[in-house]
């Protein structure tokens, strides 16, 4: 894109907040949901699983190291911090030392997001939903007018609603996924426009077509949260 034409265009240096994204390796949410079949607080092997996995974990420290190359989200994401980390151990301790059920979807949101998450990601555990990562919202925008499939799939016209994440992404959150067949022709639609050759966005069009192209190679899930 020249000069002018990036002139022509409302460019905003901001994130875009509404809707965001979060990534699972596909392989083990399969797994995950194939080996807890019970997702309940009566299931007792499987809060034994849960407070071997994150009860007294060393904050993270060896889960932290999994960058992906040539690539920093630092912009894109919130990094996790102690008192997060602090309330993960909390929820926990009120679940399996303190009997209390309330607690338990929390406990179970930890362990799938430990579970679930990339390994680069996976640092991000005790930030479950909220470590959900966000791009330029003129790259979202141009891309939410160039994309009828991404358009349908934040209007719902499009639904991918995997019955096992429900207990996941449970109300007040909504969400849908990018399927590999929709991730490939969004892919086509931003190298196959001039509008997104603009160079303020481009780190994050980068950003955004790894999430693309490995939710293709079916190696990630690639979930949009409407946070409205």
């Amino acid at each position: 894109m020249n000069l002018e034409a990036q002139k022509s265009v409302d460019y905003y240096d901001t994130k875009e907040d509404q809707f965001t994204f979060v990534v699972l390796n596909k392989n083990s949410v399969e797994n995950f949901f194939k080996t807890n079949k019970d997702l309940n607080f009566k299931n007792t092997f499987l809060k034994k699983m849960i407070l071997d996995s994150l009860y007294h974990q060393n904050n993270n420290e060896n889960l932290h190291n999994q960058n992906i190359e040539d690539y920093n989200f630092s912009k894109n994401t919130t990094e996790p911090n102690q008192e997060e980390f602090k309330l993960s151990q909390d929820v926990i301790k009120a679940v399996f030392y303190e009997n209390q059920e309330e607690y338990f979807v929390g406990a179970l949101d930890y362990f799938f997001y430990f579970t679930c998450l990339p390994s680069e990601f996976k640092y991000k555990w005790t930030q479950t939903s909220l470590g959900h990562f966000k791009f330029n919202s003129t790259f979202f925008s141009i891309l939410r007018d160039n994309s009828s499939d991404l358009d349908k799939i934040i209007y719902g016209d499009i639904g991918n609603y995997d019955e096992n994440l429900k207990i996941i992404f449970q109300d007040p959150l909504i969400y849908n996924e990018i399927t590999p067949e929709i991730a490939e022709r969004i892919k086509s639609t931003i190298l196959g426009n001039e509008k997104f050759l603009d160079k303020r966005f481009e780190q994050d069009k980068l950003k955004f077509l790894l999430f693309l192209n490995k939710t293709i190679e079916q190696k990630w899930r690639m979930i949009l949260i409407d946070w409205n």
